[in-house]
């Protein structure tokens, strides 16, 4: 119905906080998900049918950190989707 479909989409949240914790810069990412993201998909590779227009996102921001010699995490906890950052200052 549409009342269920408002409800999903009200539902729905997102969270980034960036900060510097000692020295690191902090990036946290937290999303709500209906399912499992990392569940059969660990390296986070598009699913979308479009790959040649999509599937950059996670490549660039490995990469960023990779050249900044920081940390980078993926986790699901509780419904959410979270990246976790850390990049030396």
């Amino acid at each position: 119905s549409d009342l269920s479909q408002t409800q999903k989409i009200q539902a729905k949240s997102q969270r980034v906080a960036v900060c510097v914790q000692d020295v690191y810069l902090s990036v946290f990412m937290k999303n709500t998900i209906d399912s499992s993201v990392l569940k059969g998909n660990k390296d986070l590779l598009t699913t979308k049918d479009d790959k040649e227009h999509h599937g950059f996102g996670i490549k660039n921001i490995k990469e960023v950190v990779d050249r900044h010699k920081g940390i980078l995490q993926f986790d699901e906890e509780s419904g959410y989707f979270i990246c976790d950052i850390l990049i030396p200052r």
